[in-house]
C-alpha cells in the first residue's frame, strides 16, 4: 500500500491533491512509531537522527528527564552518610558557609529543610557536588540508580569513571 503525504506532512492511505510524497506502509509503519526521527525534505523521507539539532534536543530531554527524578529526603542523607560518613547537620553547614548571595543561601536552605523530596535539577546538588568533588555525571548516576556508590569516589569535574 502507497501512503501519501499533503503539504502539511498529513499521511493518507489514498491519493490526495497536491500530495508532496509517497512512502510505503513498511517504511510508515516504522516512522509512524518514531515520528521525531525523521522529516519530509524535497518530497523524500529524511533521518534527522544524526544532525546536531537532533542531538541536542535528545540531549536536552535527557536532561530534563533526569532533572525530574526525586529522591526522599532519607535516602539522600543515607546515601551521603554511607558514601562518605557526612551527616545532615555538616551538609546544612556547608551550605551556610558556600559563598552565595543571600537570597540564593536562603532559597537553598529552605529547600533543604523543608522539601520532602529533592529533584536532580535543584541546583543545591551542582553546589554540593562540588564541595565534596562529585561530578554531575556522578550525581546523574546517583539520582537514576539510587546507589550510594556513585558518590563514594572523589573526581575531578570532565573525569570519567572509567578512569
Amino acid at each position: 500500500m502507497t501512503i501519501y503525504f499533503d503539504k502539511n506532512k498529513k499521511p493518507y492511505n489514498y491519493p490526495v491533491a497536491g500530495y508532496i510524497a509517497t512512502t510505503d506502509d513498511v517504511k510508515w509503519a516504522y516512522y509512524s512509531e518514531h515520528p521525531d526521527e525523521w522529516d519530509l525534505a524535497d518530497g523524500q523521507f529524511v533521518d534527522i537522527t544524526n544532525t546536531e539539532e537532533y542531538k541536542a534536543k535528545k540531549l536536552a530531554e535527557e536532561k530534563e528527564r533526569i532533572g525530574n527524578i526525586s529522591m526522599t529526603r532519607g535516602d539522600v542523607f543515607e546515601a551521603l552518610i554511607l558514601a562518605r560518613g557526612i551527616t545532615k547537620a555538616q551538609i546544612r553547614t556547608m551550605i551556610e558557609q558556600a559563598e552565595l548571595d543571600e537570597i540564593t543561601k536562603a532559597l537553598y536552605l529552605n529547600r533543604f529543610d523543608e522539601a520532602l523530596e529533592f529533584y536532580r535539577k535543584f541546583p543545591l546538588f551542582d553546589l554540593l557536588g562540588q564541595a565534596l568533588g562529585v561530578t554531575s555525571e556522578q550525581l546523574d548516576n546517583f539520582f537514576k540508580t539510587k546507589d550510594y556508590r556513585f558518590l563514594a569516589e572523589i573526581q575531578e569535574e570532565g573525569e570519567s569513571e572509567g578512569e
